[in-house]
C-alpha cells in the first residue's frame, strides 16, 4: 500500500506515502487518516505494535496520502512491524471502523486487497466466499513474491467450504479422483472435467480445472477457485 518512504537523518521522523488509486471494498478512497486510525487500533492489541507505539511520540496524517511517525527514539523495525503477515498483522480499515473499541468485535469486514469478503454468502461454520475486487490497483512492476511485488487477482473469486475430511475422501473415491499423501501434488490435467483433490498438511484443497492451490486453511477445508 505504501509507494514511498522517507526518514530523517536521526531516524526519528518517518513519512510513508500511500500509492495512488487505493480504494476500500466499499468504494471509498484509502486515506492516510484511515491508516493512522488502523495502526493506532492495532498498536493497542499486538505486542510488536505496542513496542512501536511506545517508541512513538506522535502518529498523524499529513494530508490524504502521508502517514507520519514522530518517534521518541529510533525504531528501525518500523517497516517490519507494519508489514508483518503473522498474527496479529496490521490491517487497514476505514477510519469509522478502526475507531471502534480495539478489543471489541468488528462487524464489517472491509479491506482494500484484490479480493473482497461477501458477508451475504457466509454460512457460519460451513462456507466463506471472496470475490475479485474490480477496484483494486496492483503495485506496478516487480516480481510477485509472498507479500511483495504486483499482486493481481487472476481468478473471479474463491470459497472456503468447511467439511469433515472423511466426507471429502469419500466424495473423491466416488469420483475416482485420488486423494494423495500429505504434501503430494496431483496433475490436474489428468482429471479434466472433475475436481482435483489434494491433501496438504492434513487439509484438503479442491480446484476446479485449475492446478492445485495451496492455502493456509484448517483440516477438512476446501478451497474452490473459479476463473
Amino acid at each position: 500500500m505504501v509507494g514511498g518512504v522517507t526518514t530523517s537523518a536521526d531516524g526519528l521522523l518517518w513519512r510513508l506515502t500511500l500509492r495512488d488509486g487505493l480504494r476500500f471494498h466499499d468504494g471509498t478512497l484509502v486515506l492516510a487518516r484511515d491508516c493512522v486510525a488502523s495502526i493506532a487500533r492495532w498498536g493497542k492489541r499486538d505486542a510488536f505494535g505496542q513496542a512501536l507505539m511506545a517508541a512513538t511520540d506522535e502518529l498523524s496524517a499529513d494530508g490524504d496520502a502521508v502517514i507520519q511517525f514522530r518517534l521518541k527514539r529510533p525504531f528501525p523495525l518500523l517497516p517490519a512491524a507494519l508489514g508483518k503477515v503473522a498474527s496479529n498483522m496490521c490491517p487497514m480499515m476505514p477510519e469509522r471502523i478502526a475507531q471502534t473499541d480495539p478489543f471489541g468485535v468488528i462487524t464489517e469486514a472491509i479491506g482494500s486487497g484484490p479480493f473482497r469478503y461477501l458477508a451475504s454468502e457466509r454460512v457460519p461454520g460451513a462456507r466463506t466466499v471472496y470475490q475479485r475486487f474490480e477496484g483494486y490497483v496492483p503495485r506496478p512492476g516487480g516480481a510477485a513474491d509472498w507479500t511483495a511485488g504486483e499482486r493481481g487477482a487472476w481468478i473471479r473469486g474463491a470459497g472456503v467450504l468447511t467439511l469433515p475430511a472423511s466426507v471429502v475422501r469419500r466424495r473423491g473415491r466416488s469420483l475416482g479422483v485420488p486423494v494423495p499423501a500429505c504434501g503430494e501434488r496431483v496433475d490436474g490435467d489428468r482429471h479434466l472435467g472433475r475436481p482435483t483433490l489434494v491433501r496438504v498438511r492434513a487439509q484438503l484443497v479442491a480446484d476446479h480445472l485449475l492446478p492445485p492451490i495451496y492455502g493456509g486453511f484448517g483440516p477438512g477445508s476446501l478451497v474452490v477457485a473459479r476463473r
